[in-house]
């Protein structure tokens, strides 16, 4: 059986199970900490949500990371890698997916999901915000850069429907 000793618990079958309300709620088997699982398969493994945080703004459950109050940082002192087995990776506001970024195995796609939602890329020039270029997805993709822009050479072979450059 178990022996108990001081701050001490010694399971004799190599793990400490903590038994609550007829269930395992708590298991540590040596390698691991298991809530909620009576077999953990990772240095701390959570089946169901953990609330982590003095003030419990964080939740973890199954597929989701959940912070119900501030901001969300990612500080890594290497990259950080998106990899979408589904091919988008989606940006949304309150729950509502604005634009995404689509992967095929050559192409990358950016898109706006808003109907009519321009896309608009902005930056700060001297200190001042600017807008570069802005495309309005309400006049088929019409592109308005903030000053002229600087295009290649054109030949006779591009396709007739390309601006010129005045520049």
């Amino acid at each position: 059986g178990n022996s108990y000793t001081g701050d001490r618990i010694t399971g004799a079958t190599g793990k400490v199970q903590i038994i609550a309300n007829g269930g395992t709620q708590a298991t540590f088997d040596g390698t691991g900490l298991g809530i909620g699982t009576t077999g953990p398969n990772a240095k701390l493994d959570v089946l169901g949500s953990a609330k982590i945080g003095s003030s419990s703004y964080t939740t973890i459950s199954d597929n989701e990371y959940d912070v119900s109050s501030g901001d969300l940082l990612f500080d890594v002192a290497g990259d950080i890698t998106l990899d979408a087995g589904g091919q988008d990776i989606k940006l949304s506001t309150a729950g509502g997916n604005k634009a995404s970024f689509y992967l095929t195995a050559s192409d990358v796609y950016f898109g706006t999901k808003a109907s009519d939602g321009d896309f608009i890329i902005t930056g700060s020039d001297g200190g001042s915000q600017i807008t570069a270029l802005s495309f309005d997805m309400s006049e088929a993709g019409l592109a308005t850069f903030n000053t002229t822009p600087v295009v290649g050479t054109m030949t006779s072979s591009d396709n007739s429907t390309k601006a010129a450059s005045t520049a």
